[in-house]
């Protein structure tokens, strides 16, 4: 017997539900949701956002570790939390447990991020971290792209 056996259950033939994986489409809004009805997001939200959308930061893990390299504790579920409540990222991915795999950005999110993201403040709050080279130039090559983009 192994020392996760008890994640079968008393059936072998039972699956753990750890090993589902559930993939989810994107969510339907109702035509009333616009970016005018949003209560803007905090800079460190639009950070979060930005890494979720621009990175390969959209699975909690990568988030979290990278978070708190930069600034510890990252509080990276804070944010997810209130940007998924913004209705800006949904949960593509969840396990059988309704944990989140991997994140992902609504159209709404990527309108925010194309129109509305504050690129000055999103710097200085990088700045202020303990760490902030880990993820600065990543975010400052996101910016000049984004902006010659447009």
């Amino acid at each position: 017997m192994g020392i996760f056996d008890f994640l079968k259950g008393k059936n072998s033939g039972n699956e753990n539900k750890a090993n589902i994986v559930t993939s989810c489409p994107p969510p339907e809004f109702e035509d009333k949701c616009s970016l005018a009805d949003l209560n803007t997001p905090s800079i460190r939200d639009q950070l979060v956002l930005l890494l979720i959308a621009k990175t390969g930061m959209n699975n909690p893990r990568n988030l979290g570790l990278r978070l708190d390299r930069c600034d510890f504790p990252g509080n990276e579920g804070k944010s997810v939390s209130n940007l998924v409540d913004s209705k800006l990222v949904y949960f593509s991915i969840i396990n059988g447990f309704g944990h989140p795999i991997q994140y992902a950005v609504t159209n709404l999110g990527e309108e925010f991020l194309k129109s509305h993201i504050a690129y000055d403040a999103v710097i200085d709050h990088i700045k202020q971290m303990q760490n902030p080279d880990v993820i600065l130039d990543s975010v400052l090559a996101i910016f000049k792209k984004t902006r010659s983009e447009l």
